[in-house]
Parts: C-alpha cells; sequence; structure tokens
C-alpha cells in the first residue's frame, strides 16, 4: 500500500506461480523481477536474498487423533519433509494434496489434521493455537528478488526493486 501511494501512476501485473516458473519467466523476459524460493544462481540473473522462512509440521493445539495429513505435494520441501517423516515412522491414514498453500493453512487453523507449511503462510494466520510438532522435521528456505540487471537500470526498476528489498528489510 505504501508503494502504491507514493507511486500512484505506476502500472503493473502481478502473477503467482511455483518459484522455478517464476524464475523461468524471468529468465525469458516475460516478468522484469519475481520473488522467488531457493533459487537456482544463474548468470543472467541478479538475486538478492530478501528473507529466509523454514518448512515444517504444524499441528492446531486442540488437535486430537488426525491421521491426515495435508500437503502441497508439487514442492521440493514436502518431499524432503515426507521422507523424513517416513524415517522417523510418522503415522497418516490419509493425505489431502493442494496447490493452495492458504487452503492448506486455514484446514490447518479448522483442525483437520497436520500440515507441511512454510511457518510464513502458518504466521499468516495470527493464530496463537498453530504449533510447530516436537521434533519435526525442518527444512529452510531463501526467498530471493531475481531479476535481469537491465531491469534495474531503469528508473522504474530501481525505484520497485529498492521498495521491495526496503520493505523485507523493515519487516524482519
Amino acid at each position: 500500500a505504501q508503494f502504491l501511494a507514493k507511486h500512484p501512476k505506476i502500472n503493473f501485473q502481478i502473477e503467482h506461480g511455483l518459484s522455478r516458473v517464476m524464475a523461468e519467466r524471468v529468465f525469458s523476459s516475460h516478468l522484469d523481477i519475481a520473488i522467488v524460493v531457493n533459487p537456482i544462481r544463474h548468470q543472467d540473473f541478479i538475486i538478492k536474498e530478501i528473507c529466509n522462512d523454514r518448512v515444517s509440521l504444524w499441528r492446531h493445539k486442540k488437535l486430537r487423533d488426525s491421521k491426515l495429513l495435508m500437503i502441497e505435494p508439487s514442492l521440493k520441501q514436502t518431499q524432503s519433509i515426507l521422507k523424513k517423516l517416513k524415517v522417523k515412522r510418522f503415522q497418516v491414514d490419509s493425505i489431502l494434496e493442494s496447490s493452495s498453500l492458504e487452503f492448506l493453512a486455514q484446514m490447518l487453523l479448522s483442525k483437520a489434521g497436520y500440515a507441511i507449511l512454510p511457518e510464513r503462510v502458518v504466521d499468516m494466520l495470527n493464530s496463537n493455537e498453530i504449533e510447530v510438532v516436537e521434533d519435526a522435521p525442518v527444512f529452510y528456505d531463501k526467498i530471493c528478488a531475481v531479476y535481469k540487471p537491465h531491469f534495474r537500470s531503469t528508473e522504474r526498476g530501481r525505484v520497485f526493486t529498492q521498495n521491495l528489498l526496503d520493505f523485507y528489510k523493515n519487516k524482519l
């Protein structure tokens, strides 16, 4: 909101998608900039780390006897944690899959079951009723701004990237 108030005449489009897809869209010049989780280093990209996150297994504090695990299966973080949970012999009877982390978080809040989620998504619930499962595996993420050098050389690019970096710096 602060950015829009300072720059009311700027036009931009926001896309949402998997980090690898968004990075490819920057690489192919379909996007100027993307926020990407754990980007792969590439000589054509400038990558600025903006924050960190952790993905783990979460539960509602009042959850009782659920054997439902809720996941976004296409994420490598999910797959890594699932492998570690298997080693720990974490038992589930059923899995609910969704591509929406926000939906999974809402299901977690409703006490439907356990969920593998990033902490930043859980924090958006503003609930002190959600907790990480004790001794659960953790996957640490680096969240970065990814763009090509020419984007930062434009006035629009300088203003946008600086505001983005300042926003996250003030949130930490």
